[in-house]
């Protein structure tokens, strides 16, 4: 038992001093741990070289070069569906290919972006709640909203 009360205390530690506050494009105000949601920013599933430009990729670029002092993780994220590993790897990919572009296309310093792909690893509507759905349609709007991207703030200078 005392293994258990153990190892359950280490994991949470990361989770209570890191605080993960929600924050938008809006904000200015940011500390280590803030998770900012990036709208709107869709990629081919399987080929980072596609062309990812949209308004939401310019919006990224305006708060990625207002922002320079801050260093961020571009996180990205799949749903539930394919197994574990492929969504894990689709999933670094596309951070990965949205991170060189950025870099490539866009002059973003590399110094204040990683990528890291997520899979299906930090789901926001659970399998149950989707599977509730009525209407294929309500499904794949719940499984868009796990498919996500977000910015993790890492350090701010």
């Amino acid at each position: 038992m005392k293994r258990f009360v153990f190892f359950l205390f280490i994991s949470v530690i990361p989770t209570v001093l890191i605080s993960q506050t929600k924050k938008t494009f809006n904000d200015s105000n940011f500390s280590k741990g803030d998770i900012v949601r990036v709208p709107n920013l869709e990629v081919e599933l399987l080929n980072r070289e596609k062309d990812v430009t949209n308004d939401s990729l310019e919006l990224l670029v305006a708060f990625l070069q207002k922002h320079s002092n801050i260093k961020f993780e571009l996180a990205c994220y799949t749903d539930s569906r394919g197994n574990l590993a492929g969504n894990l790897q689709a999933s670094q990919y596309r951070a990965q290919g949205i991170r060189d572009y950025l870099i490539k296309h866009k002059n973003i310093n590399p110094d204040i972006l990683t990528a890291k792909g997520y899979g299906e690893t930090k789901l926001i509507i659970s399998d149950q709640t989707i599977s509730n759905a009525k209407t294929k349609e309500e499904k794949e709007k719940l499984h868009l909203i796990n498919r996500r991207i977000e910015l993790i703030v890492l350090e701010v200078n």
